[in-house]
Protein backbone atom coordinates (compact mmCIF):
# COMPACT_ATOMS: atom_id res chain seq x y z
CA UNK A 1 0.00 0.00 0.00
CA UNK A 2 2.67 2.91 0.72
CA UNK A 3 4.42 1.58 -2.05
CA UNK A 4 1.46 1.95 -4.06
CA UNK A 5 1.21 5.79 -2.95
CA UNK A 6 4.96 6.13 -3.38
CA UNK A 7 4.58 5.45 -6.98
CA UNK A 8 1.26 7.66 -7.53
CA UNK A 9 3.17 10.46 -6.03
CA UNK A 10 6.98 10.50 -5.20
CA UNK A 11 6.54 13.13 -2.57
CA UNK A 12 4.80 10.14 -0.41
CA UNK A 13 7.67 8.03 1.52
CA UNK A 14 9.46 5.54 0.03
CA UNK A 15 8.65 2.39 1.77
CA UNK A 16 11.64 -0.38 2.65
CA UNK A 17 11.17 -3.19 4.57
CA UNK A 18 14.09 -5.30 6.67
CA UNK A 19 13.64 -8.26 8.34
CA UNK A 20 16.64 -8.13 11.30
CA UNK A 21 15.79 -11.76 12.08
CA UNK A 22 16.87 -13.12 8.21
CA UNK A 23 20.55 -12.04 9.68
CA UNK A 24 19.90 -13.53 13.65
CA UNK A 25 18.55 -16.88 13.47
CA UNK A 26 20.43 -18.89 11.09
CA UNK A 27 22.61 -21.45 13.35
CA UNK A 28 24.87 -22.38 10.71
CA UNK A 29 26.54 -19.39 8.94
CA UNK A 30 29.17 -17.60 11.05
CA UNK A 31 27.76 -14.35 12.79
CA UNK A 32 30.35 -12.67 10.26
CA UNK A 33 28.90 -13.74 7.20
CA UNK A 34 25.64 -13.44 8.20
CA UNK A 35 26.34 -9.37 9.25
CA UNK A 36 28.53 -9.00 5.79
CA UNK A 37 24.99 -10.11 4.15
CA UNK A 38 23.39 -7.70 5.77
CA UNK A 39 25.87 -4.36 4.96
CA UNK A 40 25.63 -5.86 0.84
CA UNK A 41 21.62 -5.52 1.31
CA UNK A 42 21.34 -2.20 2.83
CA UNK A 43 23.97 -0.66 0.67
CA UNK A 44 21.23 0.51 -1.70
CA UNK A 45 19.26 2.23 0.87
CA UNK A 46 22.12 4.04 2.17
CA UNK A 47 22.85 5.12 -1.52
CA UNK A 48 19.30 5.84 -1.90
CA UNK A 49 19.33 8.40 0.94
CA UNK A 50 23.15 10.11 0.30
CA UNK A 51 22.14 11.02 -3.19
CA UNK A 52 18.52 12.27 -2.71
CA UNK A 53 18.77 13.20 1.24
CA UNK A 54 15.28 15.56 0.76
CA UNK A 55 13.35 12.35 -0.46
CA UNK A 56 11.36 11.02 2.70
CA UNK A 57 12.10 7.23 3.72
CA UNK A 58 9.97 4.90 5.68
CA UNK A 59 11.88 2.01 7.40
CA UNK A 60 9.30 -1.14 8.24
CA UNK A 61 11.79 -2.76 11.05
CA UNK A 62 10.40 -6.19 11.77
CA UNK A 63 12.07 -8.68 13.53
CA UNK A 64 12.95 -7.06 16.79
CA UNK A 65 10.98 -9.78 19.23
CA UNK A 66 11.01 -10.46 22.94
CA UNK A 67 11.32 -14.37 22.69
CA UNK A 68 14.51 -14.45 20.92
CA UNK A 69 17.83 -13.79 22.50
CA UNK A 70 20.48 -12.53 19.93
CA UNK A 71 23.12 -10.29 19.55
CA UNK A 72 22.10 -6.91 18.90
CA UNK A 73 24.66 -6.19 16.84
CA UNK A 74 22.59 -5.45 13.13
CA UNK A 75 20.22 -3.56 14.78
CA UNK A 76 22.60 -1.30 16.08
CA UNK A 77 24.31 -1.11 12.85
CA UNK A 78 21.09 -0.44 11.03
CA UNK A 79 19.87 2.70 13.41
CA UNK A 80 23.21 4.16 13.23
CA UNK A 81 23.02 4.36 9.18
CA UNK A 82 19.70 5.73 9.16
CA UNK A 83 20.35 7.56 12.47
CA UNK A 84 21.50 11.23 10.49
CA UNK A 85 19.07 10.64 7.99
CA UNK A 86 16.30 13.41 9.17
CA UNK A 87 13.92 12.54 6.42
CA UNK A 88 13.68 8.60 7.52
CA UNK A 89 11.16 7.55 9.62
CA UNK A 90 10.76 4.38 11.49
CA UNK A 91 7.57 1.98 11.88
CA UNK A 92 9.02 -1.10 14.12
CA UNK A 93 7.53 -4.30 14.93
CA UNK A 94 8.17 -5.56 18.18
CA UNK A 95 7.32 -9.56 18.60
CA UNK A 96 5.98 -9.49 22.29
CA UNK A 97 6.30 -13.04 24.49
CA UNK A 98 3.46 -13.90 25.68
CA UNK A 99 3.65 -17.39 25.79
CA UNK A 100 5.61 -17.60 28.94
CA UNK A 101 9.23 -17.06 30.86
CA UNK A 102 8.53 -13.46 29.85
CA UNK A 103 12.14 -12.13 32.00
CA UNK A 104 14.57 -14.27 30.16
CA UNK A 105 14.98 -12.61 26.87
CA UNK A 106 14.26 -8.95 27.87
CA UNK A 107 15.45 -6.79 25.02
CA UNK A 108 16.85 -3.66 25.51
CA UNK A 109 14.93 -1.33 23.29
CA UNK A 110 16.70 2.18 24.00
CA UNK A 111 17.34 2.88 20.35
CA UNK A 112 13.87 2.60 19.70
CA UNK A 113 12.91 4.94 22.62
CA UNK A 114 11.05 8.00 22.15
CA UNK A 115 8.11 7.20 19.18
CA UNK A 116 6.18 9.73 18.16
CA UNK A 117 3.50 7.53 18.20
CA UNK A 118 3.31 3.75 20.21
CA UNK A 119 0.52 1.55 18.94
CA UNK A 120 -0.17 -1.79 20.41
CA UNK A 121 -2.29 -4.32 18.06
CA UNK A 122 -4.93 -5.55 19.96
CA UNK A 123 -8.27 -6.86 18.22
CA UNK A 124 -11.95 -5.45 17.44
CA UNK A 125 -14.76 -7.03 19.40
CA UNK A 126 -17.48 -8.57 16.95
CA UNK A 127 -20.22 -5.97 17.61
CA UNK A 128 -17.95 -3.13 16.91
CA UNK A 129 -19.16 -0.99 14.09
CA UNK A 130 -15.89 -0.37 12.73
CA UNK A 131 -15.26 -4.10 12.17
CA UNK A 132 -16.37 -4.24 8.15
CA UNK A 133 -14.48 -0.89 7.43
CA UNK A 134 -11.68 -2.47 9.31
CA UNK A 135 -11.71 -5.89 6.91
CA UNK A 136 -12.01 -3.40 3.73
CA UNK A 137 -8.97 -1.19 4.90
CA UNK A 138 -7.29 -4.60 5.57
CA UNK A 139 -8.03 -5.84 1.83
CA UNK A 140 -7.25 -2.44 0.34
CA UNK A 141 -3.53 -2.72 2.03
CA UNK A 142 -2.46 -6.09 0.57
CA UNK A 143 -4.53 -6.44 -2.66
CA UNK A 144 -5.12 -2.20 -3.43
CA UNK A 145 -8.94 -3.45 -3.52
CA UNK A 146 -11.58 -4.37 -0.96
CA UNK A 147 -14.34 -6.83 -2.37
CA UNK A 148 -17.63 -7.16 -0.12
CA UNK A 149 -18.32 -10.92 -0.89
CA UNK A 150 -14.76 -11.21 0.89
CA UNK A 151 -15.93 -9.25 3.37
CA UNK A 152 -18.74 -11.27 3.94
CA UNK A 153 -16.81 -14.19 4.23
CA UNK A 154 -14.84 -13.28 6.63
CA UNK A 155 -17.82 -11.89 8.81
CA UNK A 156 -19.48 -15.31 8.75
CA UNK A 157 -16.22 -17.59 9.22
CA UNK A 158 -15.23 -15.14 12.13
CA UNK A 159 -18.83 -16.30 14.07
CA UNK A 160 -18.66 -19.58 12.81
CA UNK A 161 -15.09 -19.90 14.64
CA UNK A 162 -16.61 -18.60 17.64
CA UNK A 163 -13.72 -15.79 17.98
CA UNK A 164 -15.00 -12.69 20.47
CA UNK A 165 -12.96 -10.82 18.74
CA UNK A 166 -10.70 -10.00 15.46
CA UNK A 167 -7.09 -8.89 15.19
CA UNK A 168 -5.03 -8.62 12.24
CA UNK A 169 -2.88 -11.69 12.88
CA UNK A 170 -6.82 -13.80 12.25
CA UNK A 171 -7.59 -11.53 9.82
CA UNK A 172 -4.23 -11.92 7.77
CA UNK A 173 -5.50 -15.99 7.34
CA UNK A 174 -8.81 -15.42 6.98
CA UNK A 175 -7.72 -13.35 3.99
CA UNK A 176 -5.49 -15.59 2.65
CA UNK A 177 -7.17 -19.11 2.76
CA UNK A 178 -10.69 -18.20 2.80
CA UNK A 179 -10.47 -17.31 -1.15
CA UNK A 180 -8.04 -19.42 -2.13
CA UNK A 181 -9.36 -22.91 -0.84
CA UNK A 182 -12.09 -25.40 -2.65
CA UNK A 183 -13.37 -26.47 0.74
CA UNK A 184 -12.79 -23.32 3.32
CA UNK A 185 -11.74 -24.24 6.78
CA UNK A 186 -14.65 -25.49 8.36
CA UNK A 187 -13.07 -23.93 12.21
CA UNK A 188 -10.60 -22.05 13.76
CA UNK A 189 -8.44 -25.44 13.86
CA UNK A 190 -8.88 -25.60 10.08
CA UNK A 191 -7.65 -22.14 9.43
CA UNK A 192 -4.85 -23.07 11.92
CA UNK A 193 -3.45 -26.14 10.69
CA UNK A 194 -3.44 -24.67 7.20
CA UNK A 195 -1.33 -21.84 8.66
CA UNK A 196 1.12 -23.87 10.57
CA UNK A 197 1.67 -26.45 7.88
CA UNK A 198 2.70 -23.28 5.17
CA UNK A 199 4.48 -21.32 8.71
CA UNK A 200 6.45 -24.42 8.91
CA UNK A 201 7.45 -26.04 5.45
CA UNK A 202 9.21 -22.46 4.92
CA UNK A 203 12.87 -22.50 4.37
CA UNK A 204 14.34 -25.57 4.62
CA UNK A 205 11.08 -27.57 5.22
CA UNK A 206 12.92 -29.35 8.22
CA UNK A 207 9.82 -27.78 10.59
CA UNK A 208 7.75 -30.29 12.62
CA UNK A 209 4.19 -29.65 13.67
CA UNK A 210 4.30 -32.83 16.04
CA UNK A 211 7.89 -30.92 17.56
CA UNK A 212 6.04 -27.54 17.74
CA UNK A 213 3.21 -29.09 19.71
CA UNK A 214 5.60 -30.71 22.40
CA UNK A 215 7.86 -27.38 22.25
CA UNK A 216 4.75 -25.64 22.82
CA UNK A 217 3.46 -28.15 25.97
CA UNK A 218 6.86 -28.01 27.00
CA UNK A 219 7.00 -24.12 27.33
CA UNK A 220 4.22 -23.10 28.57
CA UNK A 221 2.26 -25.91 30.71
CA UNK A 222 5.25 -28.76 31.46
CA UNK A 223 6.95 -27.42 34.91
CA UNK A 224 10.27 -28.20 33.81
CA UNK A 225 12.57 -25.59 32.64
CA UNK A 226 14.00 -26.17 29.17
CA UNK A 227 16.85 -25.66 27.11
CA UNK A 228 15.96 -22.45 25.29
CA UNK A 229 18.76 -22.45 23.25
CA UNK A 230 17.80 -25.88 21.71
CA UNK A 231 15.70 -24.18 20.49
CA UNK A 232 15.14 -20.11 19.96
CA UNK A 233 16.86 -20.44 15.78
CA UNK A 234 14.08 -23.51 14.97
CA UNK A 235 10.99 -22.45 12.76
CA UNK A 236 8.80 -24.26 15.37
CA UNK A 237 10.23 -21.76 18.39
CA UNK A 238 8.94 -18.64 15.77
CA UNK A 239 5.47 -20.54 15.24
CA UNK A 240 4.96 -20.96 18.95
CA UNK A 241 5.37 -17.40 19.51
CA UNK A 242 3.10 -16.12 16.23
CA UNK A 243 0.38 -15.70 18.36
CA UNK A 244 -1.54 -16.91 21.37
CA UNK A 245 -4.18 -18.69 20.00
CA UNK A 246 -1.64 -20.47 17.80
CA UNK A 247 0.42 -21.89 21.08
CA UNK A 248 -3.18 -22.81 22.71
CA UNK A 249 -3.85 -24.74 19.33
CA UNK A 250 -0.47 -26.57 19.19
CA UNK A 251 -0.40 -27.51 23.23
CA UNK A 252 -4.23 -28.94 21.85
CA UNK A 253 -2.76 -30.90 19.35
CA UNK A 254 -0.16 -32.59 21.82
CA UNK A 255 -2.47 -33.03 24.44
CA UNK A 256 -4.68 -35.40 21.88
CA UNK A 257 -2.37 -37.16 20.23
CA UNK A 258 -1.52 -38.18 23.67
CA UNK A 259 -4.81 -39.88 24.22
CA UNK A 260 -4.79 -41.29 20.73
CA UNK A 261 -1.57 -42.64 21.65
CA UNK A 262 -2.83 -44.57 24.68
CA UNK A 263 -5.89 -45.88 22.90
CA UNK A 264 -3.38 -47.19 19.93
CA UNK A 265 -1.52 -49.28 23.50
CA UNK A 266 1.38 -47.08 22.83
CA UNK A 267 3.18 -46.15 26.07
CA UNK A 268 3.22 -42.38 27.00
CA UNK A 269 4.37 -40.19 29.94
CA UNK A 270 1.08 -39.83 32.04
CA UNK A 271 2.56 -36.53 33.44
CA UNK A 272 1.57 -35.45 30.31
CA UNK A 273 -2.31 -35.69 30.90
CA UNK A 274 -1.89 -34.55 34.45
CA UNK A 275 -3.19 -31.65 34.15
CA UNK A 276 -6.68 -29.83 33.22
CA UNK A 277 -6.85 -26.80 30.76
CA UNK A 278 -8.77 -23.62 30.17
CA UNK A 279 -11.67 -22.89 27.55
CA UNK A 280 -9.02 -21.26 25.24
CA UNK A 281 -7.10 -24.81 24.95
CA UNK A 282 -9.96 -27.24 25.34
CA UNK A 283 -12.28 -25.59 22.61
CA UNK A 284 -9.28 -26.90 20.04
CA UNK A 285 -9.23 -30.04 21.86
CA UNK A 286 -13.12 -30.32 20.90
CA UNK A 287 -12.26 -29.98 17.44
CA UNK A 288 -9.24 -32.22 17.02
CA UNK A 289 -11.10 -34.60 18.82
CA UNK A 290 -13.57 -35.05 16.59
CA UNK A 291 -11.25 -34.50 13.51
CA UNK A 292 -12.78 -38.14 11.74
CA UNK A 293 -13.93 -41.51 13.33
CA UNK A 294 -10.88 -43.09 13.99
CA UNK A 295 -9.65 -40.47 16.13
CA UNK A 296 -13.06 -39.90 18.32
CA UNK A 297 -12.37 -44.18 19.29
CA UNK A 298 -8.94 -43.82 19.71
CA UNK A 299 -9.33 -40.96 22.35
CA UNK A 300 -12.03 -42.63 23.91
CA UNK A 301 -9.89 -45.91 24.30
CA UNK A 302 -7.34 -43.48 25.40
CA UNK A 303 -9.61 -41.70 28.00
CA UNK A 304 -10.36 -45.31 29.24
CA UNK A 305 -6.79 -45.80 29.81
CA UNK A 306 -6.00 -42.44 31.50
CA UNK A 307 -8.89 -42.64 33.63
CA UNK A 308 -7.44 -46.11 34.71
CA UNK A 309 -3.85 -44.72 36.54
CA UNK A 310 -6.16 -43.34 39.75
CA UNK A 311 -4.32 -39.55 39.14
CA UNK A 312 -7.65 -37.32 39.73
CA UNK A 313 -6.59 -34.68 37.34
CA UNK A 314 -6.09 -37.01 34.62
CA UNK A 315 -9.30 -38.77 35.60
CA UNK A 316 -10.91 -35.27 35.24
CA UNK A 317 -9.94 -34.68 31.62
CA UNK A 318 -9.96 -37.96 30.73
CA UNK A 319 -13.97 -37.91 31.44
CA UNK A 320 -13.70 -34.29 30.21
CA UNK A 321 -12.80 -34.96 26.69
CA UNK A 322 -14.71 -38.50 26.10
CA UNK A 323 -18.07 -36.23 26.64
CA UNK A 324 -16.84 -34.03 23.32
CA UNK A 325 -17.09 -36.66 20.45
CA UNK A 326 -19.52 -36.34 17.91
CA UNK A 327 -21.04 -39.45 15.82
CA UNK A 328 -23.64 -41.79 17.28
CA UNK A 329 -21.73 -45.27 17.86
CA UNK A 330 -19.14 -42.94 19.78
CA UNK A 331 -21.22 -41.03 22.01
CA UNK A 332 -22.88 -44.24 23.12
CA UNK A 333 -19.65 -45.56 24.11
CA UNK A 334 -18.64 -42.62 25.80
CA UNK A 335 -22.17 -42.76 28.08
CA UNK A 336 -21.00 -46.38 28.83
CA UNK A 337 -17.67 -44.97 30.19
CA UNK A 338 -19.03 -41.81 32.25
CA UNK A 339 -21.96 -43.88 33.66
CA UNK A 340 -19.03 -46.54 34.90
CA UNK A 341 -16.96 -43.33 36.24
CA UNK A 342 -20.02 -42.01 37.60
CA UNK A 343 -21.02 -45.17 39.34
CA UNK A 344 -17.29 -45.06 40.89
CA UNK A 345 -18.09 -41.89 42.37
CA UNK A 346 -21.53 -42.92 43.65
CA UNK A 347 -19.48 -45.74 45.68
CA UNK A 348 -17.18 -43.17 47.49
CA UNK A 349 -20.00 -40.78 47.96
CA UNK A 350 -21.77 -43.57 49.59
CA UNK A 351 -18.88 -43.91 52.20
CA UNK A 352 -17.56 -40.39 52.78
CA UNK A 353 -18.10 -37.19 51.75
CA UNK A 354 -16.50 -36.32 48.48
CA UNK A 355 -13.52 -34.05 48.42
CA UNK A 356 -12.76 -31.35 46.44
CA UNK A 357 -10.82 -32.96 43.08
CA UNK A 358 -13.65 -35.84 43.49
CA UNK A 359 -16.34 -32.67 43.60
CA UNK A 360 -14.39 -31.08 40.35
CA UNK A 361 -14.61 -34.92 38.67
CA UNK A 362 -18.12 -35.56 39.61
CA UNK A 363 -19.34 -31.95 38.14
CA UNK A 364 -17.38 -33.03 35.11
CA UNK A 365 -19.10 -36.42 34.41
CA UNK A 366 -21.90 -35.17 35.00
CA UNK A 367 -21.21 -31.77 32.29
CA UNK A 368 -19.44 -34.51 29.41
CA UNK A 369 -23.07 -37.03 30.02
CA UNK A 370 -25.46 -33.62 29.68
CA UNK A 371 -22.80 -32.69 26.52
CA UNK A 372 -23.74 -36.52 24.79
CA UNK A 373 -27.58 -35.13 25.03
CA UNK A 374 -28.24 -36.97 28.41
CA UNK A 375 -30.83 -35.02 29.52
CA UNK A 376 -31.11 -35.99 32.95
CA UNK A 377 -27.45 -35.77 33.71
CA UNK A 378 -27.83 -31.99 34.35
CA UNK A 379 -30.57 -32.93 37.22
CA UNK A 380 -28.72 -35.57 38.57
CA UNK A 381 -25.97 -33.38 39.10
CA UNK A 382 -27.92 -30.42 40.41
CA UNK A 383 -29.36 -32.98 42.66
Amino acid sequence: WLLHLHTLNDASPLPVYIDVRRYLRNANEARETLALRFREHLLPLQKYMEQFPWLPVVLLIDGIDQYIKIDTSVEDELLALIGDHQQVKKIVAIGLNYVADKERYRRDLSGFNSPEVHLVLSGLALDDPRLAELIDVFQEIISLSAKPAIREAVLTAVQAFGLPSLDLFNLSLLLRYLPTQRTAPASLCGLYSLFCDDFLSRVDRSGSLARAARLAFEYAVHTDPIDHNDHVTKREWALIHRHRLISDYLIAVYVVERFRELGRGNTIDMGDLNYVYPFEINRFIKDLVNVNRESQFLVLKGAEAAYDTSVMTTQTHACYIAGRVTILDARRAAERFLRTCEADLQKVRSERSLARMELLLSRTVYISLANLGLRDASGQYLG
